[in-house]
């Protein structure tokens, strides 16, 4: 019985995953669109603190019944979740970055054995302020486009780095590698203004619209590709008034 309950249990875990990952898509889409009244109407459907409640009963549950795997996924869901609902303009590096973490593990789970990542922050850069979802669509389009879960070596990469006050984020992955022409297209793609009708990257054109009004003229980002898949750079100079003491 026991081994039963805990498998309705998982199975139940699954679909939940599923219902919320669409949702949170949506969200994002929205969100993009500055549909403000949209979104606030699609939060309206479920309500966070529910939500977050019955996520712990079932990290609970997972616990007592000895199985921490799953209470980890539940756990991880449950801040994706929260983070996902707050609306705040900002973030620091090391809190989107763990969100990411999160945001991964989760597919990992679902894909055990087909997919090795790895998130490095350099201490100088953690605390530095950016824009909310920064960098989430970057890795959102390694597995809408580049991520193969038929093969079992898919890997990924984040790296922050900071060289006096220039920062570097890399996002690499070992995906479908993209044409010199694509790349190109992308890169070109991905600067021109909000609004126009570039529907096929409008979530890289959100990240470098947000980030180059952030950071001004300091900004840049492009992608580049070779055999070995797809790396999509970041950089930018800190703001004095963020600078560490």
């Amino acid at each position: 019985m026991r081994q039963a309950d805990l498998s309705e249990l998982g199975e139940g875990i699954n679909r939940m995953l599923s219902d919320l990952d669409d949702y949170i898509y949506t969200i994002y889409q929205l969100r993009i669109a500055q549909q403000e009244a949209n979104i606030k109407a699609l939060q309206a459907q479920i309500n966070p603190h529910f939500m977050s409640n019955t996520l712990e009963y079932i990290r609970m549950a997972a616990l007592d019944a000895d199985q921490p795997e799953l209470a980890k996924v539940v756990y991880s869901f449950a801040a994706l979740l929260r983070n996902n609902t707050d609306f705040s303009p900002l973030t620091t590096i090391q809190k989107e970055l763990d969100f990411i973490d999160k945001y991964v593990f989760l597919y990992q789970v679902r894909f055990p054995r087909r997919l090795a990542y790895q998130i490095t922050v350099e201490p100088s850069v953690a605390a530095l302020e950016i824009p909310k979802f920064s960098f989430q669509p970057i890795v959102e389009n390694y597995f809408v486009h580049g991520v193969d879960f038929a093969r079992g070596d898919n890997a990924l990469h984040i790296k922050a780095t900071r060289q006096e006050n220039r920062v570097t984020i890399t996002v690499a992955n070992n995906g479908k590698p993209l044409s010199a022409a694509r790349v190109s297209e992308l890169n070109a793609r991905m600067q021109q203004p909000l609004g126009e009708a570039q529907v096929h990257s409008i979530g890289l054109q959100n990240v470098y619209s947000r980030l180059r009004d952030y950071f001004g003229d300091s900004f840049a980002m492009w992608l580049a590709s070779d055999d070995d898949g797809v790396t999509t750079t970041i950089q930018f100079t800190v703001k004095p008034q963020t600078a560490p003491m």
